[in-house]
């Protein structure tokens, strides 16, 4: 190699180098100022409330005040300049992060939310039901939040309310039930985090200070959130710090913070200074167990009829009706009315039993039970959750059929929701019946899922009805759709009212097709609730 050409290598070499370094000094810049956490020791409880005050906030800041196992509630600076808000979140079950891979049955549910409250599904860090409010607070301000939970079998329902400062009175933010085992709120902790991440907002300090936290534990007796202990995320940089300052936890991350408190320290108020709030809301007992609305793609659809069998005895004469003696199918039951052995609502299920018994002039008894004249609907969500009776000759269906019944069968419109024949116990099916497509012409239009043991263990049928298609579901899965073909009624009569119709049959011209096995009575068909949501105004 010559002088000169040792002499460009060299110099080649130490600009390479140059980049080089330059590239690691980048990377090795955080983006993001680093997030600090408290965790707060304290058992589990119905209820966590606790306060924090803003000293230094930056654009795309996240002020967590109330977080918990299932989920978070806090104030934020949004990335907008000027544009201030509160959220309230819980995460749905699993480690997901795309919102539409959740199964319906495992998705949070809106069970209420107030008013003008943005309700939507979020994902990407796990996903989950979110609430958010314009919320203009202030640096040293205090704000005031409350988390409140209610165990219900498998599911813990979460309500949050913020105090707003103007009025000084409580807001109700929402109420999200998730399937959490049965589990209390548990794991509480607030955190101060940089959502920007642009490398400028990691040189930016953010504090807040948190203080006079309190939980009421399930036997009632509420405690102090005196104890914490200072963490942080992976991020390496050490301008983060927390402490206890006039009585009050603080935690400040970013720009020219120093680091004073080591990690996993434990930190300490003195009990003596905290003062148990007595003005906090109250939960309303009469509050729904189940959602008032949900979210079906970028739409709020809200609950306009349902029936959650939730008392003995016969079934609510103001929202159902029977169908009575041989109706239709050659079918072998007898419908009876209003007659408990076959109808009744019993454990929180309406329960249509189906005997081999002498009745009338029938062998069988069941029972139709029919929405006709007390509800009837044009398109939304119609939504059963139902666990089916089986064996050789059952024929168990939710199903619709139009008002109009004056222009026949099959111009009035079936929507069959659910069908399942006992010979075939373990596949589902759907089927539309219209003048056009029918299975007398043969042209019916329908599908088939196959499912495991449906008469086992419930499952969720259900229909998203639009005006220009038709979806049906077995719980999450979709297997089936109908689309208007804009040619008019004959293909098209579901532009006009449906009525619901709950029945098991015996026999007939589908599920008697390999005989009615008489060993297999008494069978129950047990519907759980019936929900109807419509589209929102």
């Amino acid at each position: 190699m010559t002088r000169q050409g040792f002499k460009t290598a060299c110099i080649m070499f130490c600009l390479a180098g140059g980049l080089v370094a330059l590239l690691q000094a980048q990377q090795a810049a955080p983006h993001a100022a680093r997030s600090v956490h408290l965790w707060y020791k304290a058992p589990d409880a119905v209820a966590f409330y606790n306060e924090v005050t803003v000293q230094e906030s930056q654009r795309g800041s996240y002020f967590c005040v109330c977080g918990f196992n299932h989920g978070y509630f806090g104030i934020q600076d949004l990335i907008e300049p000027g544009k201030k808000v509160a959220i309230f979140s819980v995460w749905d079950p699993g480690n997901q992060n795309n919102p539409n891979a959740v199964p319906e049955d495992q998705r949070v549910k809106v069970i209420a939310s107030g008013e003008g409250v943005r309700i939507k599904r979020f994902g990407n860090e796990g996903t989950g039901g979110q609430s958010m409010i314009d919320f203009d607070w202030k640096v040293d301000q205090t704000v005031r939040c409350l988390v409140r939970a209610e165990v219900q079998n498998k599911y813990t329902t979460y309500s949050a309310y913020i105090m707003l400062p103007d009025t000084n009175e409580w807001k109700h933010m929402a109420s999200f039930q998730t399937l959490t085992g049965g589990e209390q709120l548990k794991g509480y902790y607030s955190f101060v985090e940089d959502f920007f991440r642009n490398g400028q907002s990691a040189k930016q300090s953010r504090r807040a200070l948190y203080g006079n936290g309190w939980i009421q534990t399930t036997e009632g007796k509420w405690l102090p959130l005196s104890e914490a202990s200072f963490t942080a995320d992976n991020t390496p940089s050490m301008n983060i710090d927390a402490g206890v300052e006039n009585n009050r936890f603080f935690l400040q991350t970013g720009g020219e913070t120093e680091n004073k408190t080591k990690l996993k320290s434990r930190l300490i108020v003195p009990a003596e200074a905290f003062s148990q709030p007595t003005d906090l809301p109250v939960p309303s007992s009469a509050a729904p167990a189940f959602p008032q609305q949900i979210q079906r793609g970028d739409e709020t659809w809200k609950l306009v009829w349902n029936d959650e069998f939730d008392r003995n005895g016969r079934p609510d004469p103001a929202k159902w009706g029977y169908e009575k003696g041989f109706v239709r199918n050659n079918e072998k039951q007898y419908y009876t009315q209003d007659r408990p052995e076959n109808a009744r609502v019993e454990n929180g299920n309406l329960v249509i039993e189906s005997r081999k018994e002498q009745f009338d002039k029938g062998e069988y008894t069941s029972a139709s039970l029919i929405t006709r004249g007390k509800a009837e609907w044009v398109y939304g969500r119609i939504e059963v959750r139902a666990k089916l009776p089986t064996g050789r000759g059952t024929w168990p269906a939710i199903w619709m059929l139009g008002v109009n019944r004056s222009i026949g069968w099959p111009a009035c419109g079936e929507i069959d929701i659910m069908e399942n024949v006992g010979f075939d116990p373990d596949v589902i099916h759907a089927n539309i019946h219209t003048k056009a497509y029918n299975h007398v012409k043969k042209t019916n239009k329908g599908n088939r899922i196959t499912a495991k043991a449906p008469y086992n263990d419930f499952h969720i049928y259900a229909i998203d009805w639009y005006p220009d298609h038709m979806d049906f579901f077995y719980d999450d899965q979709k297997y089936f759709s109908f689309a208007n073909e804009g040619t008019g009624n004959d293909v098209w009569p579901y532009d006009k009212p449906h009525y619901l119709i709950l029945n098991t049959a015996i026999g007939g011209s589908w599920g008697g097709q390999k005989g009615i096995d008489d060993a297999i009575f008494p069978q129950k068909f047990l519907i759980d609730y019936v929900r109807v949501y419509q589209k929102a105004d």
